[in-house]
């Protein structure tokens, strides 16, 4: 009897470790950096019981509240450091959004002066001051050839009046031969005529 009692004592001995290690032992998140949920969890399975209730310890409730202030604590923090990064990243963006409109007014400015030309004192659409060099161009030219009709019409005019006074000059110089030629005849008639008077 006493031999097995012994048996028994170090049987029990030599596996009691086992049977303890088998127990799952719970792992203490206050001292593993846990999550809330995981210390909730933790507070409620070491709790006690005390009829339908479970009685937690004041340590165990203000390790816990110490978590949670501080849990609020960073999220509050994290929540203003994300407002002011969302602030600066607005403002960021409001500074491009103005820099993209003057851009876009420079663009248009550019493409203004690109398709404008300085003429007359004044920014002029190229498309109008090609349109008014053509304009002009073109009333230079008709008038340049109405003045060349006007000057060809009139030196034909000319050459006419040229060709018809020297005919006239050349009739007169006819006409005035022979008017000196009849004049000289009478006046040979009238000598003779006188010379024959006188020989009466």
């Amino acid at each position: 009897m006493k031999n097995l009692i012994a048996f028994l004592f170090i049987f029990s001995i030599a596996f009691a470790p086992n049977a303890i290690g088998q127990r799952k032992k719970l792992e203490n998140p206050f001292e593993k950096e846990g999550t809330l949920d995981n210390r909730f969890n933790y507070l409620y399975k070491t709790s006690t019981n005390y009829k339908e209730y479970k009685v937690i310890s004041k340590r165990g409730f203000t390790t816990l509240q110490k978590n949670v202030t501080d849990s609020m604590s960073l999220f509050k923090a994290t929540l203003v450091d994300k407002n002011n990064l969302i602030a600066l990243q607005n403002t960021k963006i409001d500074a491009f959004k103005t820099e993209a409109e003057l851009q876009n007014e420079q663009l248009k400015l550019a493409e203004k002066n690109k398709n404008s030309i300085q003429a007359f004192g004044k920014k002029v659409h190229k498309t109008t001051y090609h349109l008014l060099v053509m304009t002009i161009l073109l009333i230079l030219l008709a008038s340049t050839a109405y003045f060349l009709f006007q000057y060809n019409n009139s030196l034909t005019q000319t050459k006419a009046s040229k060709k018809a006074l020297n005919d006239v000059q050349f009739e007169l110089e006819v006409f005035q031969k022979k008017a000196l030629n009849q004049q000289q005849v009478l006046n040979r008639k009238l000598q003779d005529e006188i010379l024959k008077n006188q020989k009466k």
